[in-house]
C-alpha cells in the first residue's frame, strides 16, 4: 500500500492515542454506571445532610469620626479612606468581641423577655421567637459571612443556622452587637478628647490667672504715675517762668544766682522723667496683657463649647451606621436543591467516568474502524465476520451450523479469498496467530477450513495450541 489518505492518517493516530469521546463511548456502560452512582451519592447527601438556613442583613456605614468636632489637640481622629473603613468594620463585625457582645445579647434577650427591658428591646424580636434560643459565641464565628461593595459603603451581615428563626436572630443580633461596640469606641474617643480639653482648660485658667496678677500690679502702679504727671506739670512752668525770670535779671546778680540754684533744683525733678517713662512703658505691656487676656477668655469659652459639641456630636452620629435594613426570616434553605444536586453528580461522574475510560483505553487500544487493521498490518482485509450472538448462533461452527447465515457466508468469503491469494503467491498454507488468548483463532480456523472444504478445495488443519487444544476437540 503506497499512500494512505489523510482520514486514514487521522484513523491511525486516533488508534495510537485515543481521544476522551472515544474512549467513553468504547466503555459506555462503565460511564453510565460511574454516572449512576454519583447521582445516587448526591441523592444520598441530599437526605441525608441537614438544610440550613441564611438570614442576611445589610447596612451602609460612614466613619463619624470625619467630623472635625472629635480633632482636638493631639487628638487627630479624622475620616480615613472610605474604603479602608469599610474594610476595617468588615474586621470589626468578624471579631470575637462583637461574637462575645452578640451572645450576651440573645441571652440577656431569652432569659429577660420584652417587658423587663422595656425600651431596650429589640422591636424586630418577639418573645416567642427568641424563647430558648441559645448561640454560643464560637457558633457565631462559625456561622457569620461578612462581605462588603468595594463601589458603595454597603456591608451584608450573614448567619447560617439550622432553622430559620436562629438565623434571622444571629444576623440581626450581630449587626446589634457591632452597634454597641463601635459606640463604645466612639464614646472612649470622645471621652479622651474631652479629657484633653479639660486639660487645656485648666492650663488656660492658670496663665488667666497669672495675666489677671500682672495687670493688677500693673493697674495699683497708676497712683503714682498720676501724682508725677500732676508734679511734672508744675515743676515746667515753674521752670519756664524761672527761666524767663533769670533772662530779665542781671547774671552777675544775687537775684540771678538765686534763680539758677531753684532751675537746679528743678532740674533734678526733671530726672523723675526715665520713671515717667516707665510707666509708659507699662501702660503698653497693660494694654498688651488686656488683649491676652481677652484671647484666652475667648479661647476658653471656644473649648468648652467644644467639649459639648463633642458629646452632642457622639449621640447624633452615633455608631456611623447610616442606612440598616434589618434581616427578615428566611423562607429557603442555603443548600443546593435537588437539580442542582443532580447536575453536580452528573458532572462529577461524568469526569470520573471520562478520566477511567481514558485510562482503560489507553491501556486496552481498539480498532476503531474496519479498515484500521489493513492501515496499520498494510495488509488487505480478506472478511469481516458479525458477532455469532446476534445472529443466534449458539454453535462455534455457523459454515455446518447455520449454513445460510450471515457468518457462514463470512467464513465462505474468507475462504474464497485466502485461495485466491495463496494461487497468486503459490502459497500452500496458512498460518492463523493473534496477540491474546480467547480471541477467535480457533474458531477462524476450523471454520475458514470446512468452508474451503466445502468449496471443493483440499484442506489439512493442523492444531499447533499445545496449550489448549480447542480445535481438536471440536
Amino acid at each position: 500500500m503506497d499512500t494512505l489518505r489523510p482520514r486514514e492518517f487521522d484513523e491511525i493516530a486516533a488508534l495510537e492515542q485515543p481521544s476522551i469521546v472515544a474512549s467513553m463511548w468504547r466503555y459506555r456502560w462503565l460511564v453510565a454506571l460511574i454516572v449512576a452512582i454519583f447521582i445516587g451519592l448526591g441523592l444520598a447527601f441530599q437526605a441525608y445532610v441537614p438544610s440550613a438556613f441564611q438570614a442576611t442583613a445589610e447596612m451602609v456605614v460612614e466613619d463619624p469620626r470625619a467630623s472635625q468636632l472629635f480633632n482636638v489637640g493631639e487628638i487627630v481622629t479624622g475620616g480615613q479612606n472610605p474604603q479602608r473603613y469599610v474594610a476595617d468594620q468588615v474586621e470589626i463585625l468578624q471579631s470575637p468581641r462583637v461574637a462575645a457582645q452578640a451572645e450576651k445579647l440573645v441571652t440577656t434577650w431569652a432569659s429577660t423577655g420584652s417587658e423587663a427591658l422595656g425600651e431596650d428591646w429589640p422591636g424586630w424580636l418577639s418573645d416567642a421567637d427568641i424563647a430558648g434560643v441559645s448561640i454560643p459565641q464560637d457558633e457565631f464565628l462559625s456561622s457569620l459571612s461578612i462581605s462588603s461593595s468595594r463601589d458603595s459603603n454597603q456591608i451584608e451581615v450573614s448567619f447560617t443556622a439550622d432553622t430559620a428563626t436562629r438565623a434571622r436572630i444571629g444576623a440581626n443580633a450581630i449587626v446589634e452587637a457591632y452597634q454597641d461596640v463601635r459606640f463604645e469606641q466612639l464614646e472612649q474617643t470622645a471621652n479622651a478628647a474631652v479629657l484633653q480639653i479639660g486639660l487645656q482648660e485648666s492650663e488656660l485658667e492658670k496663665i488667666l490667672e497669672d495675666i489677671q496678677l500682672e495687670i493688677d500690679n500693673l493697674i495699683a502702679l497708676d497712683a503714682v504715675r498720676s501724682g508725677l504727671d500732676d508734679e511734672f506739670e508744675d515743676d515746667l512752668a515753674t521752670f519756664l517762668a524761672l527761666q524767663l525770670r533769670l533772662d530779665a535779671l542781671d547774671p552777675t546778680s544775687e537775684a540771678a544766682d538765686t534763680v539758677r540754684i531753684q532751675l537746679d533744683d528743678l532740674l533734678q525733678d526733671f530726672q523723675t522723667t526715665a520713671v515717667i517713662d516707665t510707666i509708659e512703658a507699662g501702660n503698653a505691656e497693660l494694654q498688651a496683657l488686656i488683649a491676652q487676656q481677652d484671647a484666652g477668655i475667648a479661647e476658653l469659652a471656644a473649648l468648652s463649647g467644644r467639649s459639648n459639641s463633642i458629646l452632642i456630636d457622639l449621640e447624633l452620629t452615633g455608631t456611623g451606621v447610616t442606612s440598616l435594613s434589618l434581616a427578615p426570616t428566611p423562607t429557603t434553605t442555603t443548600g443546593s436543591g435537588p437539580a442542582r444536586i443532580l447536575a453536580a453528580a452528573i458532572v462529577l461522574g461524568l469526569a470520573v467516568a471520562a478520566a477511567l475510560s481514558y485510562f482503560l483505553a489507553s491501556r486496552r487500544r481498539a480498532f476503531g474502524s474496519r479498515t484500521l487493521p489493513e492501515l496499520v498490518l498494510n495488509a488487505p482485509l480478506l472478511a469481516e465476520v458479525p458477532d455469532f450472538t446476534l445472529e443466534g448462533i449458539k454453535s462455534s461452527l455457523p459454515v455446518t451450523q447455520a449454513p445460510t447465515s450471515a457468518s457462514a457466508e463470512a467464513f465462505r468469503f474468507a475462504a474464497a479469498a485466502v485461495d485466491i491469494r495463496a494461487s497468486a503467491a503459490g502459497a500452500k498454507s496458512l498460518m492463523m496467530v493473534s496477540a491474546t488468548l480467547a480471541s477467535g483463532k480457533t474458531t477462524a480456523a476450523a471454520n475458514t477450513a470446512i468452508a474451503a472444504a466445502r468449496e471443493g478445495l483440499r484442506v489439512l488443519v493442523i492444531d499447533a495450541d499445545f496449550g489448549n487444544q480447542e480445535l481438536t476437540s471440536m
